[in-house]
């Protein structure tokens, strides 16, 4: 009956409720908590939920400070409150003990999953969480991960960074010498038996007793590490020196291949983003793998696969049937413009030479008058043959536009290309053209200044020219070079 009662008290500590209590903590907040006496020796749970990745993140670590006098206090962490709180649960039942605990006053978190951390303990203490945006030790790891990758080749050869490995090397592994010794000394049945009965959880357990004895030591006799640290680099360089660097070429690519694999276990350990991480190691796989002259051959084909045709070359024909159609669409363009409530009517009005002829391209829909053709057939001529300005061009619209505002006739069409185009062929400046008006009538001068595109002509302008020239002196406006050399 008292074994019945024993085996139900002891169950009893298994599956009671524990009294605990939650905190979800936010770094941007003021989170500073103060856990007071109230809730000492209850499991006191702190949460942060995480956050969607994103590779703005990357280098972002979250941080959990823990404020605590002395090192008394037990620690849990988990990614629930719920897991927190069963290994509480496990941790107080009588046969099972916490060999893998850690007590920690500074944690990091996950930034991107939901991470809860349980501290348990007697005294007061103060509780904090941070953020670094850019944690430059993650920065330096994933530095020297990329580096240690990329020059593993070279390294591998290298007579000094032999020696520098070797002496490391043989300092870290003086220190399993030693405890291979103490080994020895022990009785090997009892040892292996414990081994047998405890399994990894007892080896954990004696790795972290040792580790944290090592620490203990460093820091309280710092004189005899240092020591034993010159002692053990001397012996190590004087073996390495005796063997040599390595001279084998497959040894060499053995050497390779471990550094190249420690590359990128740092590059994937120097960030919590481990997709982003993974995918940069396969990258610089790829990349190491193929040759940058591959990559640039495989580019230069996709160049050529997909790079656009080239656009053909149009005969003259083409250019102008191109030229009558994109022309007819502009002007339909206008014309649907024009009658659009869009179009301020009145301001249009006031931007044109003629708007007549305005009104009757968008009401009437009419072509252009015969002398308008045949003055434009002439004058792109002359621009073929002789080349173009704006001047010309200017001269030209002038003209145009104040034959179909004032009418002229066929003649006096005749006798502007004429002039336009003796104008243009012997190079007459402007002084030239002055010189020759000099003896004629103000109607002639002002005629010159509208073929040199300086002015306008007007309805009594076009009568007095019509009046006051007569062809005979026209015609004496047009001798040869001979006679403007002369002036």
């Amino acid at each position: 009956m008292r074994l019945f009662y024993f085996i139900i008290v002891l169950f009893s500590g298994t599956f009671a409720h524990v009294r605990h209590k939650v905190h979800y903590m936010e770094p941007d907040s003021n989170n500073n908590l103060v856990c007071d006496s109230l809730w000492m020796n209850v499991p006191n749970i702190y949460c942060y939920k995480g956050k969607p990745k994103n590779i703005v993140h990357i280098w972002e670590t979250i941080q959990l400070h823990l404020s605590l006098s002395s090192d008394e206090f037990e620690q849990f962490d988990g990614s629930s409150a719920e897991e927190v709180l069963s290994k509480i649960d496990n941790q107080k039942t009588s046969w099972n003990f916490n060999f893998y605990k850690t007590k920690k006053k500074v944690i990091k978190l996950n930034p991107f999953n939901t991470t809860c951390v349980g501290v348990i303990t007697d005294n007061t203490y103060n509780i904090k969480l941070t953020r670094i945006r850019v944690d430059y030790w993650r920065i330096l790891t994933f530095a020297c991960g990329i580096s240690l990758f990329l020059f593993a080749p070279k390294l591998s050869s290298n007579s000094l960074f032999y020696y520098i490995c070797g002496v490391s090397f043989g300092t870290c592994a003086s220190v399993l010498i030693l405890i291979f010794i103490m080994s020895r000394l022990l009785p090997k049945k009892p040892m292996m038996y414990s081994f047998l009965v405890g399994g990894w959880t007892i080896g954990l357990y004696l790795f972290q007793f040792l580790w944290d004895n090592i620490r203990t030591i460093a820091l309280e006799y710092q004189s005899y590490v240092f020591y034993y640290i010159i002692a053990t680099g001397v012996i190590s360089f004087i073996i390495c020196y005796r063997i040599g660097p390595v001279s084998d070429p497959r040894s060499i690519n053995i050497i390779k291949w471990l550094m190249q694999a420690v590359g990128l276990g740092l590059i994937f350990m120097s960030s919590d983003f481990k997709e982003a991480t993974l995918a940069f190691d396969m990258l610089l796989l790829v990349c190491y793998v193929l040759p940058f002259q591959s990559f640039l051959r495989f580019s230069k084909k996709c160049f050529r696969w997909y790079r656009p045709k080239p656009r053909p070359l149009l005969s003259e024909d083409e250019f102008h049937h191109q030229g009558v159609i994109e022309t007819e669409k502009a002007l339909e363009e206008l014309r649907g413009y024009c009658s659009s409530p869009e179009c301020n009517q009145w301001k249009t009005v006031l931007k044109l030479r003629n708007p007549m002829s305005n009104y009757r391209h968008k009401a009437v829909q009419a072509n252009l008058d015969s002398s308008d053709n045949e003055n434009y057939e002439i004058f792109t001529s002359d621009i073929i043959k002789n080349g173009s300005n704006s001047t010309n061009i200017k001269k030209y619209e002038i003209f145009s536009s104040d034959i179909r505002k004032n009418g002229l006739k066929n003649t006096d069409n005749k006798k502007y290309d004429i002039f336009s185009s003796d104008i243009r062929e012997k190079g007459l400046k402007q002084n030239d053209v002055r010189k020759r008006f000099l003896t004629k009538p103000k109607a002639v001068n002002r005629f010159a200044k509208f073929v040199e595109g300086s002015s306008h002509l007007i309805d009594e302008e076009v009568l007095a020219f019509e009046t006051d020239v007569k062809q005979s002196e026209f015609d004496d406006l047009l001798t040869d070079d001979s006679s403007s050399s002369t002036d």
